[in-house]
């Protein structure tokens, strides 16, 4: 799995600065440790029903196969991942994306056929970056916007991979620097994608996962020998609201993309 995928699937079901447990329309500016920097941008017809992120300073154990409900969803409404029936979320335009304080100056993105904004390069966003502004031209299904949020400090850099984990025991993680301003996102994944921990952390240096999640994680993970792709990331976020009520999310990040070997 892709360093962008993992982090859309780790912004995309939280709230940033709303609790409320709705997905927000989302920007996401990131760079990753030697491969690049990427922009993606989903806007939503309206809310669906996630899991929040854990509060920071813990983490939590996730299954991460796909959702079932009981009963099962009928009307033509899907599963959400809190197992809940919702109707089927739909992508809407917002006009012409504009980017404005990264590393490639001013970025221009109109919606692509699959109703996303989306743009991927080999060199860094945010490397240089100190604040960067997100403004919309608007559309009939989204008022224009402008949202604007300082980057996260220094390239974000892991001392070494973490080691394989280990039923009853920490797993130490520690990166170069630290950024009192943001906040560290940890997101292990197993092979077949069906479990993740997902720990939400002060940007100290250093942290370890706590031997009972660990513990957890291995319960329900499944491994192959290649072992699994996974995410630590230095982030910002906020949260604006947009004329006629929706609210879009800013967040930008600094991470690193390592592969978690299985056990043992």
């Amino acid at each position: 799995m892709g360093w962008w995928m993992v982090g859309v699937m780790a912004v995309g079901a939280c709230g940033g600065d709303d609790d409320s447990g709705g997905a927000l329309s989302t920007i996401i500016v990131q760079d990753q440790d030697g491969v690049g920097g990427s922009v993606i941008g989903w806007f939503y017809d309206h809310d669906i029903h996630v899991l929040p992120a854990p509060p920071e300073g813990s983490c939590r154990v996730d299954d991460t196969s796909a959702p079932t409900c009981d009963p099962a969803c009928s009307g033509g409404q899907v599963c959400a991942l809190d197992h809940t029936c919702i109707d089927p979320v739909m992508m809407i335009d917002v006009g012409t994306l504009t980017i404005e304080g990264t590393d490639a100056g001013e970025i221009s993105l109109t919606a692509g056929v699959n109703g996303w904004y989306e743009l991927h390069q080999q060199q860094t966003l945010l490397a240089n970056a100190r604040h960067v502004v997100v403004s919309a031209t608007g559309s009939d299904q989204m008022g224009a916007f402008e949202v604007g949020l300082d980057a996260p400090t220094d390239n974000f850099l892991l001392n070494g991979e973490p080691s394989p984990p280990v039923e009853g025991e920490d797993l130490a993680l520690a990166w170069g620097g630290a950024d009192p301003d943001s906040v560290v996102r940890v997101r292990l994944l197993d092979s077949a994608g069906k479990a993740g921990i997902w720990c939400e952390v002060a940007d100290t240096g250093s942290f370890a996962i706590p031997a009972q999640v660990v513990s957890d994680f291995l319960a329900i993970a499944e491994w192959n020998d290649a072992g699994a792709g996974s995410t630590v990331e230095r982030y910002r976020e906020t949260v604006i609201s947009v004329d006629g009520g929706a609210r879009v999310q800013l967040h930008l990040g600094r991470g690193a993309l390592f592969f978690l070997a299985p056990p043992g």
